[in-house]
Formats: structure tokens, sequence, C-alpha cells
């Protein structure tokens, strides 16, 4: 989560639709007090996986069989998350956050 509050790109990755797009869903939905500023979509098909190259800020899901994902194609901005493995890639990007947005996330979380 800390990634795309802190303005990352991430790109989560697993070998199931339905895991994928829960877990997208359930990104986004732990993000909700605060506004989504990023390109969102949860299952990158095979027609646009091209829009994994692009620049700026996002956060998409992509299915083991439609796109392999090779960290060392990405730039350091970005996270790659497997699912599946629970492997993060670029942890070295990770940083805490701020005590008042992680106190507003976990009052939400809990009710």
């Amino acid at each position: 989560m800390s990634a795309v509050i802190m303005d990352g790109s991430v790109v989560f990755v697993s070998s199931s639709y339905n895991y994928l797009t829960m877990f997208a869903e359930s990104m986004r939905v732990l993000l909700y007090p605060l506004p989504l500023i990023t390109t969102y979509v949860p299952q990158v098909t095979a027609a646009t996986s091209g829009c994994l190259q692009s620049i700026g800020i996002y956060m998409f899901g992509v299915h083991k069989e439609v796109y392999y994902v090779d960290p060392a194609e990405y730039d350091e901005g970005v996270w790659i998350v497997d699912i599946d493995t629970g492997d993060i890639q670029n942890k070295s990007l990770i940083v805490e956050l701020p005590t008042g947005i992680m106190d507003t996330l976990q009052k939400s979380v809990s009710q």
C-alpha cells in the first residue's frame, strides 16, 4: 500500500484470475479514505499488455499466462508483487507510512 500512497507504481502478478481481482480490489478498498490518484486496471489483458511499459503512476494486475513480468525490465520505482508466492521485487523501496496516514488506515480497516 505504501507504494501507491507514496506515488509508486505497482504490478500484481498471479496465476489465478480470481486472486488477482480480489487482491487488487482489496488494495483499492483499503486505500478508501485516501484518493486513488493512479491508473488502476485490476486485470491487464494480452491486448493491453503494452501499457505495462508506460510511464507514470499505476496499479495493474497481470495474470502470469498473459504476460511474463521480468523485474529487470522495470524502473526502480515499480514494485512487482507476486500474490502466489508473496514475493515483492524492489523491497529496498519499502518505506514506513507517516503516522497520521497509518492511523487513518488502521481505523478504516478495523471498522
